[in-house]
């Protein structure tokens, strides 16, 4: 739950836990004895699930719609690096060290003109797959949220179907 607080509040780790240890009230209804440090708080944000992450965010983008006409969805969908030890992916991949290590990717789909910034469909991969291809997979499952209005993305997901794709959806490809 208290993850779910971090997130919601977009605190760090640290501002967390201060936030935590200056509330009873909030303590008291956690059922929280003393707050927990940094690291507790990161350790055990490390073993969250992927499914239950995947529940909470359909959870909080089915709470988001509105009755009436659905205003179009203005998107941005990107790719990052993940990696929680080691060497970082740019030590990996940019100063060419010969200690690869493995680093998952996360590509996302984030609305971008409301002030409640949603992530829609996200996709975990190996680090070495390419970005392209999994376009579709994002826009599509963000289309039957509602209308498609501009998808902003970077050269790593341009081409020409994707292009077309969001065409087709009636949105706007951008490439910034």
């Amino acid at each position: 739950m208290v993850a779910v607080l971090r997130e919601h509040w977009e605190t760090t780790l640290r501002e967390t836990c201060s936030l935590l240890r200056h509330n009873d009230w909030l303590m008291k209804r956690l059922g929280l004895r003393s707050a927990p440090s940094k690291s507790t708080l990161h350790s055990a944000m490390m073993r969250i699930p992927v499914w239950w992450l995947r529940r909470i965010n359909t959870a909080l983008i089915r709470g988001r719609r509105v009755p009436g006409r659905p205003a179009k969805l203005h998107v941005a969908i990107d790719s990052s690096g993940l990696h929680s030890t080691g060497q970082s992916a740019w030590y990996t991949l940019v100063l060419g060290r010969t200690s690869r290590r493995e680093f998952r990717k996360v590509h996302l789909t984030v609305e971008c003109r409301r002030s409640a910034r949603f992530v829609y469909p996200w996709v975990l991969t190996r680090g070495q797959d390419a970005d392209s291809p999994l376009f579709p997979t994002l826009l599509r499952g963000t289309a039957h949220l509602g209308p498609i209005g501009d998808v902003c993305a970077d050269s790593a997901y341009a081409s020409r179907a994707n292009a077309q794709l969001t065409q087709d959806l009636g949105g706007t490809f951008i490439r910034p």
